[in-house]
């Protein structure tokens, strides 16, 4: 997933869950891991943005859709639905 310089990055490992690592150009920002147990993909966005406040929400939205709803229905796609 990418907008501007923003981009986030899923990786998978054989003994853990996938984890989504959070780049501004070269520099990395924060990682998430983990599954979404019950939370909505506003909150989730609101943590992305509660990482870094420079975030473009429209990265921080896609994400939250993709954690708890995308993510069953394969990998992203483009265009990005979010950038509206």
């Amino acid at each position: 997933m990418q907008t501007a310089t923003w981009s986030l990055i899923w990786a998978e490992f054989p003994n853990a869950e996938p984890g989504g690592y959070f780049l501004n150009g070269n520099r990395y920002v924060t990682v998430w891991g983990g599954v979404a147990a019950g939370e909505t993909d506003k909150e989730i966005a609101a943590w992305a943005l509660k990482e870094n406040k420079a975030m473009p929400p429209a990265l921080a939205r896609c994400f939250g859709w993709y954690v708890v709803t995308g993510r069953e229905q394969g990998p992203p796609t483009r265009p990005n639905p979010f950038n509206r």
